[in-house]
């Protein structure tokens, strides 16, 4: 009988020292997690949680060798996005609708930037840029027949000297997938805005500045959190750039070429500077972020 409860105490000590033994691993587990590396843990839940917004920097400007009137400056504009998934399925063909009238779009247009595919997702897209503050307002007004549809600042530029310095300034647009496979890690990113040709594209990097951010809280299925510790990164606008152009010089080259084909140019033998560069037939770079 002794040896019967012998053998029941050690039982019963062995278990209460395992049980015990757990509790205190455990205990010391989540002092780890909690405690020790609790900063850590917190930081990742905050990378996985949180989402990105860029903040787009104003362009730099375009100035002649007087540096008094911008040749190129930049005009406040907005950008369009919609959020697919805060719109039930069966009514987004006929908000892309009432959207694609809205923003002067034709509706293949929109169906081609909003495909069926992204109708499960709550990352916004971005619909149609250059829109006028009098297109924000009326879908302000009428916010209640364009549920999941946001807008935000994307400034555009306005080329003063359209004429013949077109071709010297040259113009801006949206970046291709082609190019920010080759740009991403110089700081461009999906929505940057890339100089394509001219004056523009050749110091790109001086004039676009750097973008902005703005981090905020997302749910598991990406929908917006609201958040009062929500971070934002101010954006840096770019520099401007003098040319060695004067505008008077360029104006009389151009009218004595008139509307023949051809080209002048105007130089300084003493510095080899470029005092005018005509050449026609000339483009618009306005047109290109026409919004009427």
């Amino acid at each position: 009988m002794q040896n019967g409860e012998r053998r029941l105490r050690r039982r019963f000590f062995a278990l209460t020292v395992v049980f015990v033994g757990g509790i205190g691993l455990l205990a010391l587990y989540l002092f780890s997690m909690q405690i020790v590396r609790g900063g850590e843990y917190r930081q990742r839940a905050r990378e996985v949680s949180s989402r990105e917004a860029v903040i787009p920097a104003q362009r730099g400007e375009v100035f002649d060798r007087n540096a008094d009137i911008p040749l190129v400056f930049n005009v406040d504009s907005f950008a369009v996005d919609l959020s697919p998934a805060e719109v039930p399925p069966e009514q987004l063909p006929a908000l892309l609708e009432r959207l694609a009238a809205a923003l002067s779009l034709p509706l293949e247009e929109v169906e081609r930037r909003v495909p069926e595919k992204t109708w499960k997702s709550y990352q916004p897209v971005e619909v149609r840029g250059g829109v006028p503050l009098a297109t924000v307002s009326y879908l302000a007004e009428h916010i209640e027949r364009f549920p999941g549809v946001t807008w935000r600042d994307k400034p555009v530029r306005n080329y003063l000297e359209a004429g013949s310095l077109a071709h010297v300034i040259g113009n801006v647009g949206d970046i291709t997938r082609e190019e920010l496979q080759v740009l991403y890690n110089r700081g461009y990113g999906v929505s940057s805005v890339l100089g394509k040709s001219g004056i523009e594209r050749q110091y790109d990097e001086v004039l676009r500045g750097r973008d902005g951010k703005r981090y905020r809280r997302v749910d598991v299925q990406e929908r917006r959190q609201e958040s009062e510790d929500e971070e934002i990164v101010t954006p840096t606008p770019g520099l401007d750039v003098v040319l060695t152009i004067d505008r008077r010089i360029q104006k009389i080259a151009e009218q004595a070429l008139g509307n023949r084909r051809g080209s002048v140019v105007v130089l300084r033998p003493a510095t080899g500077e470029v005092l005018a560069l005509v050449s026609y037939p000339s483009f618009d770079p306005n047109r290109f972020f026409d919004t009427d």
